[in-house]
């Protein structure tokens, strides 16, 4: 049976949610990639579905994707979203061959995580009005986005009841619906008590739901939405360069580690399944290290080139 790319991408799409379990986040990003794939090939290369690409169609897909400008991670993620994509079809006897399986992952360096320091940090954390309820809300979320170093999606999908004030910790679901602790400080629990008493009563209108934070409309906030708090409050402290969520996340494990915490402790926290992920965060803190030294060391040698900055 001959499938069109609409077939065969929701069949895969179907798969990841019933048989893998993806989260709802992680399926759209390869309905994404796999819908511009298809574009491509069938407005390219003219073929209207799976059946008969090579390794060569999907080669001038990525260098198509290289030459828009695309960045090295989305490619990566492309790669692999239709290497599994074929794998899938494969097993599914539609195809005798992966035509992605030839095909390597280019080698890229590996950049470094973006960080604001402790001070922008406070400076930002200071900028809601509190005299609203939604800049009561915006504190505690941006209290709790740095004390937990959640991903943006785990923070909208915290529920009230996976925050537990007397143990001072939250109890997150993150990727592959694996569930972690996180510990909270003084300074989140304060400000989720304060937006729990003051504020989140009158954006939910009285209504039940179960997420802590909610949107203006009283439901649940979305990324969109929490990614547009945190920029807004960093460009009204005049924070340059870009900050994401994923900002607060790097600095939450950077300051962690510059102030001794451990490394697989800080995987615990940010839910990475591997320790080599974590590790990126060594470097960062090395840069720290090395600025420290020659800051304060009376015997440092500033200002003479050294091996193994980085």
């Amino acid at each position: 049976m001959t499938l069109s790319w609409p077939e065969s991408i929701e069949l895969f799409l179907q798969h990841l949610r019933t048989v893998k379990n993806y989260s709802t986040h992680t399926i759209e990003a390869y309905e994404r990639d796999l819908r511009f794939l298809s574009q491509y090939i069938d407005g390219k290369v003219g073929k209207d579905g799976i059946h008969g690409l090579t390794t060569s169609d999907l080669e001038a897909y990525f260098a198509h994707l290289h030459g828009i400008g695309k960045s090295n991670k989305s490619i990566l993620r492309a790669i692999s979203t239709v290497r599994s994509f074929f794998t899938f079809f494969v097993a599914q006897k539609q195809i005798l061959d992966n035509p992605a399986k030839a095909i390597r992952s280019p080698k890229f360096a590996k950049a470094l995580p973006k960080t604001i320091s402790q001070n922008q940090i406070s400076t930002m954390l200071s900028s809601p009005d509190l005299s609203k309820p939604t800049g009561v809300r915006d504190r505690a979320l941006l209290e709790v986005f740095y004390a937990t170093g959640l991903r943006v999606s785990e923070l909208i999908h915290l529920e009230i009841e996976k925050v537990f004030i007397d143990d001072a910790v939250i109890q997150v679901t993150g990727k592959g619906s694996k569930e972690r602790v996180i510990p909270l400080g003084e300074e989140a629990i304060h400000w989720i008590q304060k937006y729990a008493h003051e504020a989140r009563p009158k954006l939910s209108k009285s209504k039940p739901q179960p997420w802590l934070f909610l949107s203006t409309h009283g439901k649940r906030m979305t990324r969109q939405t929490a990614w547009h708090i945190l920029k807004n409050h960093a460009q009204k402290q005049g924070l340059s360069g870009k900050i994401s969520p994923h900002t607060l996340r790097h600095s939450f494990a950077t300051h962690l580690l510059e102030s001794g915490a451990d490394l697989r402790s800080i995987q615990q926290m940010l839910g990475h399944a591997s320790l080599s992920t974590t590790q990126i965060y060594t470097h960062v803190s090395r840069k720290h290290l090395r600025k420290e030294y020659d800051q304060f060391h009376p015997r440092a040698k500033k200002g003479l080139p050294r091996k193994n900055d980085t």
